[in-house]
C-alpha cells in the first residue's frame, strides 16, 4: 500500500523487459523517465485514481517538448499523448494481474483522440521535379525516389527492403 508510482513503474519495466524489443523498452523509458515519474512518481499508487490519470493527460495536451535543454513552443502530439495513455493503461492492467492494485483506475479514463490526417500524395509535376532534382544532385538515393514514387510504397516498406524481397528475374519486389 506504500509503494509509490515510480516504484511500481520500475518493478512493471524490469518484468517486461525480457519480452520486448529493445526499441520499446527505450521509448517506456522514456515515458517513465520525462513523463510518468515527474507527474505522478511520488503518488502512491493506491491512490491513484482516474481523476489523476485525466489530470495528467489534460496537462499532457498543454506542455511543451523537451529536447535536451531546449524547450519548444509545440505542444506534445496528439499520438503522443495518445501513446502515453496506452504504456501506462499496459503497466496498470499488469499491476492489476500481478495483485498490486485491485482495480485499474485506467478503466474508467476515455482514450485521448487522435485526428486522422489525410496523406496529400505528390501530383505528377512534383514527383517529376523530386526526381529530376535528386538526379540532377547524382543523390546515391535516386533509385529509392525512383521506387517509392513508381510504387505508391510507404517509407517503412521502401526502407524495409532487404534483397530477398527483390527478385530480379521476374523483375518483382
Amino acid at each position: 500500500t506504500s509503494m509509490t508510482v515510480a516504484a511500481f513503474l520500475d518493478r512493471w519495466q524490469a518484468s517486461v523487459q525480457p519480452n520486448l524489443k529493445a526499441s520499446t523498452h527505450r521509448r517506456y523509458t522514456r515515458y517513465v523517465v520525462h513523463h510518468f515519474r515527474p507527474a505522478l512518481g511520488t503518488m502512491r499508487l493506491a491512490k491513484l485514481t482516474h481523476h489523476e490519470i485525466e489530470a495528467f493527460l489534460t496537462a499532457k495536451r498543454t506542455e511543451s517538448k523537451k529536447r535536451g535543454r531546449n524547450t519548444t513552443a509545440t505542444a506534445l502530439a496528439p499520438r503522443t499523448i495518445h501513446h502515453l495513455y496506452v504504456v501506462l493503461g499496459t503497466a496498470l492492467t499488469w499491476g492489476v494481474r500481478k495483485g498490486f492494485l485491485t482495480v485499474n483506475p485506467m478503466a474508467r479514463v476515455d482514450p485521448p483522440t487522435v485526428p486522422r490526417v489525410e496523406m496529400v500524395p505528390l501530383t505528377p509535376e512534383e514527383t517529376a521535379t523530386l526526381l529530376n532534382a535528386a538526379e540532377a544532385a547524382a543523390d546515391p538515393l535516386l533509385p529509392l525516389w525512383e521506387l517509392a514514387t513508381a510504387t505508391g510504397a510507404r517509407k517503412g516498406e521502401v526502407l524495409g527492403l532487404q534483397w530477398e524481397d527483390v527478385n530480379l528475374d521476374a523483375a518483382t519486389i
